[in-house]
């Protein structure tokens, strides 16, 4: 049902971060946000969310452990650098330029990020 109608649809997921060829293939015309963040950084902030109580999605089934959780986020930052590289892009500094960038409503004023105050580099292709 999400994907009826008309409008704008955002769909977030690290998992996908493996597979932008595949997405760039299929959908050449759509717009993709790349967000990375240091490897330590993004294991801290899972953990920090809750880590392996979190309800959903259901981590528990493939990551394992600490360890197994570590290096999957390594794979999927690696391949996340790879495809900035591969797929020449823009680089907003803040969530208000990228709004404008995608043709989305502008964040409200509480909720405005700066990605480099953040340490977040976003990418997109």
């Amino acid at each position: 049902q999400p994907f009826i109608g008309p409008g704008v649809r955002i769909i977030k997921s690290h998992l996908f971060s493996e597979h932008i060829d595949f997405l760039r293939e299929t959908w050449p015309h759509v717009p993709i946000v790349m967000v990375h963040r240091a490897d330590d950084a993004c294991l801290g902030w899972w953990v920090k969310c809750g880590h392996f109580d979190i309800t959903y999605p259901d981590y528990n089934e493939y990551f394992k452990d600490l360890r197994t959780m570590s290096g999957i986020i390594r794979r999927q930052n690696a391949a996340i650098r790879q495809a900035c590289r591969e797929y020449p892009g823009q680089q907003p500094e803040t969530n208000l330029q990228l709004a404008r960038m995608l043709g989305i409503k502008i964040p409200p004023a509480q909720y405005q990020q700066n990605y480099a105050e953040s340490d977040i580099k976003v990418t997109v292709i």
